[in-house]
């Protein structure tokens, strides 16, 4: 499978989401700030041929007055739940998935990795892919796999960042022939990297089964590879990614803003139930 290293920006998400934040404040947007934003979309952003197949035009582009009338092109002629914008004191950014009841899970004050051995499973929770415990261990967790029925992967609030060691963890399952379950956790706020379902559901591909549990997750798959384009003089940030993936998407992804629906449905609060439920020993696991 090809090797996809999805990066975000964790800050970002610290943002409450709209897709109109503010917008009834009428900034003027100047010639300047237009052709800053213009060109750095038009050179950089991996969506841009899809805007513009869309119909929009540089023409149509320029006619732009205002903040709000930004953020309406914004709407029109981009989906993607990666990218980000801010202006002045002004946030944008694309709505997730929110299911009713779930919350964002938690854990210990500076933990981003952890691993625990059951009778039948072995547990990794990972709420981070940037972290350097999760670049430098996970791609050895098969060697503890091997021999239980399930392989229990936690990316509950994962914000993503690079999957590499995730495709080192399948090449180590696929060269040893792991024939358990993979069973992927996700929530509403695993985003991009976080969203396993993405490089773990391919079962025709490997001996392995699949089995993803939580909430929908939370949607950030179409652009990645992110990067940050920064004016100080204007006063305008632009994040978004610079690669498109939608070709190598999973028929089951839902669209930027819906993200994977899981198999079986649970929250933070019942996942150690659900959990047990498929026969899973969950002792010593704590979900927060």
């Amino acid at each position: 499978m090809k090797k996809i290293v999805i990066t975000i920006m964790l800050l970002m998400f610290s943002v409450v989401f709209a897709k109109e934040n503010n917008a009834n404040k009428k900034y003027k947007l100047s010639k300047a700030e237009l052709t800053y934003i213009w060109e750095t979309l038009s050179d950089n952003y991996a969506g841009f041929d899809e805007m513009e197949e869309q119909g929009l035009t540089e023409k149509k582009f320029f006619k732009t007055k205002t903040y709000s009338d930004l953020i309406k092109i914004f709407d029109q002629y981009i989906c993607d739940c990666h990218f980000y914008f801010r202006y002045k004191d002004l946030d944008y950014r694309q709505p997730f998935a929110h299911d009713e009841g779930t919350t964002e899970s938690t854990d210990p004050a500076g933990q981003t990795y952890f691993e625990k051995e059951t009778s039948n499973a072995y547990y990794v929770r990972f709420n981070s892919c940037v972290s350097d415990e999760y670049k430098n261990n996970l791609p050895q967790v098969y060697e503890n796999a091997l021999e239980k029925d399930f392989l229990i992967l936690d990316a509950r609030s994962n914000y993503g960042g690079s999957d590499g060691p995730q495709m080192q963890l399948i090449g180590g399952l696929d060269a040893w022939k792991y024939s358990g379950t993979i069973v992927c956790l996700q929530d509403n706020w695993s985003f991009s990297g976080g969203e396993l379902w993405r490089i773990f559901a391919w079962q025709d591909e490997h001996p392995w089964k699949s089995l993803l549990v939580g909430t929908h997750s939370g949607g950030c798959q179409v652009y990645g590879n992110c990067e940050t384009y920064k004016n100080e003089d204007l006063k305008i940030l632009l994040y978004f990614g610079v690669n498109a993936f939608w070709r190598d998407l999973p028929s089951n992804y839902l669209g930027e803003g819906k993200g994977f629906e899981p198999q079986v449905w649970a929250t933070t609060q019942t996942m150690k139930e659900v959990l047990e439920g498929l026969g899973i020993d969950t002792e010593g696991i704590e979900f927060r």
